[in-house]
């Protein structure tokens, strides 16, 4: 009997698991089968719960994934952060294109426009049709 690791365990089950894989099967052209996904990550839950989500889910949908993270350098540990997400997601053996806002945008509006354009230009780039972003229900955005 050979000890399974992680990769060889199929990942955890939880109802927002159902919840989502049942919705995609009813409107498959959300996040068709087989696509490569752009998926836009801050390091915050609603970013992590998104990408946990899809990452397992995609065995099931056979989707590509790859992380964008967009550090607007408006904190002294941003950067620390983004090498922190980047680390992360190398673990889990997950792409990570990371980019820095230069210059820093002055507000959050132009931090929103800036993150939106280059999410648009990479997965152009990419040949990626579908670009995902989490927002937790309070978000204003």
């Amino acid at each position: 009997m050979s000890a399974a690791g992680p990769a060889d365990q199929a990942p955890p089950w939880s109802a927002d698991h159902l919840r989502l894989h049942r919705q995609l099967r009813r409107q498959p052209d959300l996040l068709p089968a087989g696509a490569p996904l752009l998926l836009s990550v801050s390091g915050g839950q609603d970013s992590m719960a998104m990408t946990g989500l899809l990452a397992d889910l995609r065995r099931l949908h056979g989707w590509s994934l790859t992380l964008w993270h967009g550090d607007h350098g408006w904190r002294p540990e941003s950067g620390r952060q983004a090498r922190e997400l980047a680390a992360w997601a190398a673990g889990e053996g997950l792409h990570l294109v990371l980019e820095r806002a230069l210059p820093p945008p002055p507000c959050e509006d132009q931090a929103r426009r800036w993150r939106y354009r280059r999410l648009a230009e990479v997965a152009a780039l990419r040949g990626m049709g579908h670009v995902v972003t989490g927002h937790t229900a309070t978000d204003r955005a």
